[in-house]
């Protein structure tokens, strides 16, 4: 199929240097067409339909598009249009040897090979370059924690290929001779208990929701490994009971990949290759002990985001990431993962860290999610507000006192809110700038 698609991309006129957005449903073709790309030597960038359907500012600095569903104003650019038809002429282009040798071709180590976004759930999303010497080096290297018994098992990826991560453990399964299976959220047990033995990969937030399911089989053994977030100590628990035989919890970013791991005691501890220290401000190490903002050095770090010399001059220097989280040393490279920097809850000078008590709030019966963010106030200072994602007749007066229980002594006051649904990233991830302005419209509204 990669083949057939390089084929395909040549008689489209792609040519080396370009860059190609790609947005497919169909898992299967969308993987073809990255590693497509990087034959071709195109640097491709996979797109969701809400980035279609938004017009995404990166869909106007790519040079072609293959696109599932095709917005009028972009019928007059490069265009492959994938559709039904479209596929299925790909599927049936001939084959000659000299076709099938292009698969042998590699990209050199400095060839930009893939752009990938960041989550912007603080904000605009972030692009991200990988060149093709980075991706050899993180798949030669074992993703999982170095006494993972399934690294070689059977993968199911449940999230389409904007998410990195998801193509490379896809082609590593693949690379090692075991099937790989495009499997989604709300299918997923059924397609665990397919497998003897089995793995897969969530984001933190889904691995929540994964905990929130009860009387779900055990497959004989399947290995979870959690990205992307803060995970409670009781859902990993829960899950290690309910759900898998092995977990996995690892903190890294889309800059760095994997960091860490993090163990049932919540301590991160630094894998090999990386190194991670907390400094203050002005990048400056502070003494041991001290919370601080994580920056981190791997050679997996690049030079700079795809064009954004702002954002560039504030992430990266001397080859180190300066990433939006805090944490404090613990040991030798060993450190509490406190949270982002921009998720605490800063009233008067006074910041409290939020995921602890939003791990007690997560935990009443009826609450689905919890958090807990600063939004200004029309006069005075910012108030602590408090939503709650559940059923409207939530707040209840048991529920208020058990809340008044869990926040005593950390907050004063708190401005409680019930939302059907939290705003969140494709990923996932909450929103919480977003809540943040929509909080603050509501109060605005409500004056």
């Amino acid at each position: 199929m990669i083949a057939r698609w390089v084929k395909a991309l040549r008689a489209s006129a792609v040519e080396p240097g370009m860059l190609v957005g790609i947005e497919c449903e169909d898992r299967i073709p969308h993987l073809a067409l990255i590693q497509a790309c990087e034959i071709v030597g195109a640097t491709s960038f996979s797109l969701s339909h809400a980035d279609v359907a938004s017009g995404a500012r990166i869909m106007g600095r790519c040079d072609f598009l293959c696109l599932r569903h095709v917005p009028e104003a972009m019928r007059d650019r490069g265009l492959l249009e994938l559709s039904a038809a479209t596929l299925d002429r790909v599927a049936a282009l001939p084959l000659a040897p000299a076709d099938l040798r292009v698969l042998d071709h590699c990209p050199a180590d400095d060839t930009v090979i893939r752009l990938t976004a960041t989550s912007g759930s603080s904000g605009e999303p972030k692009i991200v370059p990988q060149t093709q010497g980075t991706t050899r080096r993180l798949r030669e290297r074992s993703m999982w924690f170095p006494d993972d018994p399934g690294f070689a098992w059977n993968f199911l990826n449940v999230y389409n290929f904007t998410i990195r991560g998801a193509q490379r453990e896809t082609e590593t399964a693949l690379c090692l001779g075991r099937t790989a299976v495009m499997s989604a959220l709300d299918g997923l047990l059924d397609d665990m208990t397919r497998f003897e033995q089995c793995r897969l990969t969530l984001i933190a937030g889904d691995a929540v929701r994964l905990a929130q399911a009860l009387g779900w089989p055990v497959p004989r053994e399947a290995v979870l490994h959690v990205k992307g977030g803060h995970l409670p100590l009781a859902v990993r628990a829960r899950i290690t009971r309910r759900i898998v035989t092995h977990l996995f919890h690892s903190y890294g970013t889309k800059e760095t990949q994997i960091a860490a791991m993090i163990g049932a005691d919540g301590i991160a501890v630094v894998v090999p290759e990386v190194t991670i220290r907390m400094v203050d401000g002005a990048s400056k190490p502070v003494p041991f002990g001290d919370v601080g903002v994580i920056e981190i050095q791997t050679d997996a770090v690049p030079e700079a985001y795809f064009d954004d010399e702002a954002q560039s001059e504030a992430a990266f220097h001397d080859g180190w990431y300066r990433s939006p989280d805090l944490g404090r040393m613990v040991g030798p490279d060993r450190f509490e993962l406190i949270g982002r920097a921009d998720d605490m809850v800063n009233l008067g000078g006074i910041k409290v860290a939020p995921h602890a008590l939003e791990d007690r709030i997560r935990a009443l019966d009826g609450v689905r999610d919890a958090v807990l963010v600063a939004v200004p106030a029309r006069d005075g200072p910012d108030e602590a507000h408090l939503v709650l994602e559940g059923e409207p007749s939530l707040l209840t007066p048991a529920m208020r006192d058990a809340l008044a229980d869990i926040l005593h002594g950390a907050l004063s006051r708190v401005v409680a809110t019930v939302l059907a649904d939290l705003p969140r990233t494709d990923t996932g991830k909450i929103r919480r700038q977003a809540l943040r302005e929509q909080l603050a419209a509501m109060g605005a509204a409500s004056g």
